[in-house]
């Protein structure tokens, strides 16, 4: 007999169903328990990925026992009560285990073993620290698996260099600083196993190379993905310039960008393609949206500063909002057609810009909503009277189809203050803010779609009144002749 933990059964099902690429409740192939090293162990592989759990209990079996996939989501559960496995005298598999003092049994007939053999474990191993499980989901988290340039949905591990490396035409990261036990680039496809929270809890992470598979260890896990031979990655180096070509640099400050990552995702302009927003530096910095018939919004942030030249971008706030999740606080401007660059000792984050002709110009009518400093009030907002500023150029710049990143999930956005119509000051937030510019844009749609019925209803009147003109017309003459 054979016994594992239902919450055990619960963890494997849900990293083999990401590794492997099932549905939430579909099928999946079948499941071999066997011994490794006096250990139970749960394993699982198709042909683009293996998986295997070693659970923390004695194993003595003999030869494998091969079990269907949905046995894990019969017998899965919170507790760490056992189910048991056994063999019956007709060949059946049946488990049995207890929910809330209520016992349980299934039956299964024995299923085919694996189509695919199980990797070997490689003969070089590399350690590594927990970040690079770390960067592994952040590096395919930068990937397009749908785009048709195949290598667009693989990331690229770097032996030689000790680097990742991840882009989708659009945003490109690159992390470094870490050992690989081989020399060339090896190319593998994105998959989302990396983003369990079971493999991301704080292990040594030993990484190496089989045969065509790349095999990563952290913890109980063991996880195999198949590298692809066919795929060739662009050649992503040149497209991270040097810091020092920079001719501007703007630095946030952790109040700022907690500020932003509240207030970007609700800025108007949200549901737009790329969704475009404005930096702005010149003289201060500040980001700005708009949406359909409203007035822009514009965040003025108190806590950041500047160097090198005056420069108004167009970009996707996703991507701003991406740089500042990933730590960033420092990002370099080239120029408004040119992408901006963020970089540390060990990562470089790129992303592409959108059509400078898009740039949202300051407004007076535009609302501004000041970030408060470290450890003080949330500053005032209200209209914008603007002090005279230098007009940056506009340039042509090449059309690119930013946008696939998400921004990160707010909670709620602090409390600002505006005026009211007596000129006191009364309190409300940038989401009551977005709201009233909301309801704006629901009423002009209403009005518009009232107007445009009202159009219509004018061209058909006029239609049949043509039409009665010219049967009157055709009466006359017959009555003349």
């Amino acid at each position: 007999m054979i016994s594992f933990s239902r919450l055990a059964a619960r963890q494997a099902r849900g990293v083999f169903r990401r590794a492997l690429g099932l549905s939430t409740r579909g099928p999946g192939p079948p499941v071999t328990l066997a011994a490794e090293d006096g250990r139970l162990v749960l394993r699982a592989v198709n042909s683009t990925a293996a998986v295997q759990l070693c659970l923390d209990q004695e194993a003595s079996l003999e030869s494998p026992v091969t079990v269907p996939f949905e046995l894990l989501s019969d017998c899965e559960g919170g507790r760490s009560d056992d189910v048991a496995l056994e063999v019956t005298d007709d060949g059946r598999l049946k488990a049995s285990w207890s929910d809330k003092g209520v016992p349980q049994m299934c039956l299964y007939e024995p299923p085919a073993a694996p189509e695919a053999a199980f990797p070997a474990i490689p003969k070089r191993l590399a350690e590594n620290g927990s970040e690079l499980l770390i960067a592994i989901r952040e590096a395919m988290a930068t990937t397009d698996p749908e785009s048709v340039r195949f290598a667009l949905g693989c990331i690229q591990f770097r032996g030689g260099k000790g680097e990742i490396a991840a882009t989708d035409s659009r945003e490109l990261l690159i992390l470094g600083g870490f050992k690989f036990p081989w020399k060339k680039d090896l190319l593998v496809r994105s998959n989302p196993v990396f983003g369990s929270a079971a493999l991301l809890a704080g292990e040594p992470v030993q990484v190496g190379r089989t045969g065509d598979w790349l095999m990563v260890e952290t913890g109980p896990w063991r996880v195999f993905l198949v590298t692809e031979k066919g795929g060739r990655f662009p050649e992503v180096d040149h497209h991270v310039q040097s810091p020092a070509a920079a001719k501007a640099v703007v630095r946030f400050s952790e109040a700022d960008a907690a500020f932003l990552a509240e207030s970007l995702p609700r800025l108007p302009g949200r549901d737009e393609p790329f969704q475009p927003a404005t930096l702005d530096v010149n003289g201060e910095v500040c980001v700005r949206a708009a949406g359909e018939g409203q007035p822009p919004t514009e965040l003025l942030l108190t806590g950041a500063t500047h160097t090198g030249k005056a420069m108004r971008l167009n970009t996707n706030r996703a991507y701003l909002a991406r740089a500042l999740s990933l730590g960033f606080r420092e990002i370099y401007l080239f120029g408004p057609g040119s992408p901006i660059l963020c970089q540390d000792e060990r990562r470089s984050y790129v992303w592409a810009v959108l059509e400078s002709e898009g740039a949202i110009d300051p407004n007076k009518e535009a609302v501004r909503i000041a970030s408060p400093a470290a450890g003080e009030a949330p500053a005032e907002a209200s209209p914008i009277n603007h002090k005279p500023r230098k007009e940056e150029p506009k340039s042509n710049m090449p059309r690119n189809t930013n946008g696939r990143a998400k921004p990160p999930n707010a909670e709620s956005a602090k409390a600002e203050t505006a005026p009211d119509q007596n000129g006191a000051s009364e309190t409300v937030s940038v989401d009551a803010l977005i709201e009233q510019a909301e309801g704006m844009k629901n009423s002009l749609r209403t009005a518009s779609a009232q107007v445009s019925e009202l159009i219509a209803g004018l061209k058909r009147h006029r239609k049949n009144s043509r039409t009665l003109q010219t049967a009157l017309s055709s009466i006359r003459q017959s009555l003349e002749v």
